[in-house]
């Protein structure tokens, strides 16, 4: 399974259950990835292009990255995993950024740490 580099990417504004984060529909190796951000795998439920749940690493139906520095609500706890129940829960907001543009809007430093 080929992994990408995430600064060599364009992440796009998006939320999750009122936690703002960034979303890439490629596989990002986690090793390019600061600290400062959780990283989630979204799935696709019946691949119609709806992500319905998340956790730290998805196998099938694989729908996309995404970077939060908020907590998501975890629903299954043994699995980490959280539940995207309708489309209400979720939405692309408002751009297209590189990585770099992504850690100085959140404020992470070029140690990869938080400011």
């Amino acid at each position: 399974m080929t992994r990408f580099n995430a600064r060599e990417e364009r992440w796009i504004s998006m939320e999750i259950k009122g936690v703002r984060g960034y979303f890439c529909d490629l596989r990002i190796d986690r090793a390019t990835v600061s600290k400062s951000f959780h990283f989630w795998e979204l799935a696709d439920g019946d691949s119609d292009g709806t992500p319905c749940r998340y956790k730290p690493g998805i196998l099938v139906n694989f729908y996309g990255t995404f970077l939060t520095t908020g907590e998501l609500p975890i629903d299954d706890v043994e699995q980490q995993e959280g539940f995207i129940n309708n489309e209400g829960e979720w939405a692309f907001t408002d751009g297209s950024y590189s990585f770099s543009e992504v850690e100085q809007m959140e404020g992470v430093d070029k140690n990869g740490e938080t400011e």
